[in-house]
């Protein structure tokens, strides 16, 4: 295996990590919206909710291979140039 495939298998794992918190933390907006009487310093539900975006648009980003970042970490090499023997 390569080192730019085990980058990208890393890449992946930290993106469906993402989006297993970005899941509950819609969950955890959802349950302060149904019980009301739980009263916490940051019970409010659109801060979990913007939470949950913000990690769900990065992982899936990640998800998909993260282009942007594989091309920056990896970048492709130029072709050689045949060399022109006197």
């Amino acid at each position: 295996m390569k080192p730019q495939e085990c980058f990208g298998i890393v890449v992946r794992t930290i993106g469906l990590l993402l989006l297993i918190f970005g899941i509950f933390e819609a969950a955890s907006a959802l349950f302060i919206v149904i019980d009301k009487s739980y009263t916490k310093p940051h019970s409010q539900p659109y801060i979990y909710i913007i939470y949950s975006a913000i990690f769900t648009a990065i992982s899936l980003y990640l998800l998909r291979g993260a282009p942007h970042l594989m091309q920056y970490c990896y970048p492709e090499k130029p072709p050689l140039l045949p060399r022109n023997e006197p």
